[in-house]
């Protein structure tokens, strides 16, 4: 299984097939969720005593899992890209409900899929007596689990890993015969546990490509370059079951997509019953707290002061709206960011010349943030807890601003990249000031199995090669608002697409 890389030798994510179909998907009612690879551990005694034992792969004999050289780096021959299938029986989100993320995992039986399976994509299950070993099984042939088993997940405390089992039973997956896997233990076996790591952790990094191509960018606008940026990008684990159908946007933390190359972030917060701001999309609750988003975007800022970032906040789906509760919020970001942002106004109040701010002015003044308000903002003074006298005053955006956050955007769950296209092609560009098109699809009820990451998976290779070939660039494309920042699709990576079509 020769799995492929991107210049450089960077490896890429591949897929060998590509069964997310549509139909195929709906008909059958399973949604297929995002790819990762798996890192196996056992437990030697307690459960905080664990051994990494590998990757979760194909052993030497054909279909039996295994795991895989614990010193190897994904891809790799034999280690497997797998992901989450199961029944979308009820997709609706609910009104804010509140279940932990791990909670959800444990609670909700699915399968397991191997895509990169040499020869087409299997499903983890069982063989021999009572379906002893763990086995790579065929499917039903038209991308659903057949008969293979049903898993559920319980959280390991303190971890980011998960007890593994067979939902028929109840049955743990143990080590077997200091190589392959088994759900049945019989003498001195070890328990397992799996850590489901995003493939898009190992995809190529971007981490100063405005940076190193800064003769090139270093005195062009912002709206005269190609930026990728993140689609609700606080949105990369939901609470809810099944929020990994219709609210998962991305696979990565804020910083990991900062370290991908994504350099606009759309971050929407509510604040929680506890009274913290929390990331969400839609009504679903994301694990991200507003205060985590504005942490890793303040450790990537202080580290990378040549990589400009451009951010929207929306708070409580109201727009423009600056009460005493929702200034708190903005304050909570100021707090931490206001060292890197450029302000709309200045100090005697007098608003900045957004003609003016390329990537070179913006280092001149050694600032590399500007924030964004949805809607009009305001500019105020406020006292922080150190006894500084801080001003927050974020940009604007909306018709006349120097902003589109709207842009083209296709609210249909069924459209494609070529529809995608045809929206971008109709547009006319503001002058002057930044607009994004967004590359990203909506859940909806019509399609209620087909999870956003399976449009991701869709429409990302043939939005790749619109980049590729000049259909989409500059000067016209400005800020590309991207799902699953990071993920390669079969070789194709749209943030690097972006970032090279600057050249």
């Amino acid at each position: 299984m020769k799995l492929d890389s991107l210049p450089g030798g960077v490896s890429a994510t591949t897929q060998a097939t590509a069964p997310l179909d549509s139909s195929q998907a709906v008909t059958g009612n399973y949604y297929y969720g995002e790819l990762y690879y798996v890192k196996v551990r056992c437990i030697l005694g307690t459960s905080s005593d664990r051994k990494l034992l590998g990757w979760l792969g194909l052993g030497s004999k054909d279909g039996y899992s295994s795991y895989i050289d614990p010193n190897a780096t994904p891809p790799h021959d034999r280690v497997l890209a797998v992901q989450w299938v199961g029944l979308a029986t009820d997709a609706t989100p609910p009104d804010r409900e509140q279940p932990s993320h791990d909670a959800a995992q444990a609670s909700t039986p699915k399968y397991l899929r191997a895509l990169n399976y040499p020869g087409g994509a299997r499903f983890l299950g069982g063989s021999g007596n009572d379906g002893f070993y763990c086995y790579w099984q065929e499917g039903d042939g038209k991308g659903g689990p057949g008969g293979t088993y049903e898993l559920t997940l319980i959280p390991v405390p303190d971890s980011n890993e998960f007890l593994v089992r067979r939902y028929s039973d109840n049955g743990p997956v143990y080590t077997y015969d200091d190589y392959y896997m088994g759900y049945w233990k019989s003498g001195n076996e070890f328990e397992i546990t799996f850590e489901f790591i995003p493939t898009a952790s190992f995809s190529a990094k971007h981490e100063n490509w405005m940076g190193d191509h800064n003769a090139t960018i270093g005195a062009r606008h912002l709206s005269e370059i190609v930026i990728p940026g993140s689609h609700d990008a606080g949105c990369s684990q939901i609470r809810r079951t099944l929020g990994n159908v219709t609210s998962q946007t991305q696979g990565l933390e804020i910083y990991d997509q900062l370290m991908a190359g994504s350099r606009y972030f759309d971050l929407r917060a509510w604040q929680d019953t506890d009274n913290i701001w929390k990331i969400y999309h839609g009504k679903d609750w994301s694990t991200v707290t507003l205060q985590d988003a504005v942490d890793q975007l303040s450790t990537f800022l202080e580290k990378h002061p040549r990589e400009v970032v451009m951010a929207s906040l929306l708070l409580e789906d109201q727009p423009g709206v600056f009460d005493s509760k929702l200034k708190a919020a903005w304050e909570l970001v100021f707090d931490k960011l206001h060292p890197y942002h450029l302000n709309s106004e200045d100090q005697n109040g007098s608003p900045r010349d957004f003609s003016r701010l390329t990537p070179n002015f913006l280092q001149s003044l050694g600032k590399n943030l500007l924030l964004f308000s949805w809607g009009q903002a305001q500019s105020w003074t406020y006292t922080n807890s150190a006894n500084q006298q801080i001003l927050a005053s974020p940009w604007s955006s909306g018709p006349g601003t120097h902003m589109d956050l709207d842009g083209v955007f296709l609210d249909d769950a069924a459209a494609t990249a070529q529809d995608i296209y045809g929206a971008y092609q109709n547009y006319t560009r503001p002058q002057g000031a930044c607009w994004i098109l967004h590359t990203n699809t909506p859940w909806q009820f019509k399609l209620a199995a087909d999870s956003l990451y399976a449009k991701h998976f869709r429409n990302t290779p043939p939005l790749v090669a619109y980049f590729k070939s000049g259909s989409i660039a500059r000067p016209k494309a400005n800020i590309i608002n991207i799902d699953y920042v990071g993920d390669v699709v079969n070789g194709s990576n749209l943030v690097e697409a972006v970032i090279m079509s600057n050249l």
